[in-house]
Parts: C-alpha cells; structure tokens; sequence
C-alpha cells in the first residue's frame, strides 16, 4: 500500500532509525486516516493524519514536539533525494508563504517535506482551505484539501492531550 510506504518514510524522518516505534490509536476521520505514534522507548512523538490523493500519491500531516510538517508526493517529477527546494505554497487563492522544503525519495517518487515549526498561519490555512497549490522553479502542483478542517483539529488536539499544552491556536 502506497500509504504505507509515505507513512513509514515520514516516521523515519521524523523519529529516526533509532526511534522507531508503533502507531496507536488509530482512526479514520473523514477522508483522512488518523494516528500517534509512539517511540519504541514509550515516548509520544506526533499525532498524524494522511489521506490518498487524486493523483494517486498521498499528503501526510503531523502535530508534535517539533510542531506542524507536511510531505505531499510529487509524481512524474525527477527531484534528488536531499535537495533543499524552495517551495511555494498558495491556499484557496488567499494565504500564501514560502518554505523551504526537503526532498525524500521513496520508491522512485519524491516526496517534499516541509517543516512548519509552530506556524500557526500555515496550520490554520491548511485546516481551513480547500485547494493547496505548491509550486516551485520546475514544478506546480493542486491538491485537495477536503476534510482537512477535522483531520488537522483532530490531530492538533490529540498532540495537545499529549503534551500537556496548547498548540497552533
């Protein structure tokens, strides 16, 4: 499963080798699949949510210690793997930003991942839109972003549960 594969790089990236772990808590809400995922030392380490995309690639969403990251896979597209790349992103036509972005391969697809931090503009863009375009020098992509309203609140407020604080307010 295509899912499965993003998912596992993403979990990777973001808790290392080292730090493997387990997914709990696992759900569905809407079209988006949900989880927290633990380190195998019993650690909390994100609250995450992805859907499959029309493309037939997949978005991943997280909530953690480290804040908000996003991958989106990029098909039909030759970008190296570890390339630093300037992204743009565009909501809905109305709140834009520029990030930049890791490129990760998995499979022969790239996957670009970038790292919000605790921007809550960018966390509340994402909830609340409905198309995400992301652009940069070689490429453009749409994506939908239908039912991420209650997917980000979900895992937003079960990153909160964990940690114990408010975040992305």
């Amino acid at each position: 499963m295509r899912g499965g594969f993003v998912l596992l790089l993403c979990l990777l990236v973001l808790v290392g080798p080292a730090r493997a772990g387990y997914a709990v808590d696992r759900g569905t809400v809407g079209n988006w699949d949900t989880f927290t995922w633990i380190t195998d030392a019993d650690q909390f380490a994100f609250c995450g949510t992805q859907r499959a995309l029309e493309s037939g690639g997949v978005m991943f969403v997280s909530v953690g210690a480290a804040g908000l990251l996003m991958s989106v896979d990029v098909l039909n597209q030759s970008l190296p793997h570890g390339q630093v790349l300037p992204v743009t992103l565009l909501v809905d036509q109305g709140w834009q930003n520029r990030y930049d972005a890791e490129i990760r391969a998995q499979a022969g697809t790239p996957i670009v991942m970038i790292r919000f931090g605790w921007d809550t503009a960018a966390f509340n863009a994402l909830r609340n839109g409905n198309r995400l375009a992301l652009t940069a020098g070689q490429f453009g992509h749409d994506y939908s972003l239908a039912g991420s309203n209650n997917a980000l609140t979900y895992i937003r407020d079960c990153a909160e549960r964990q940690l114990n604080r408010r975040l992305l307010r």
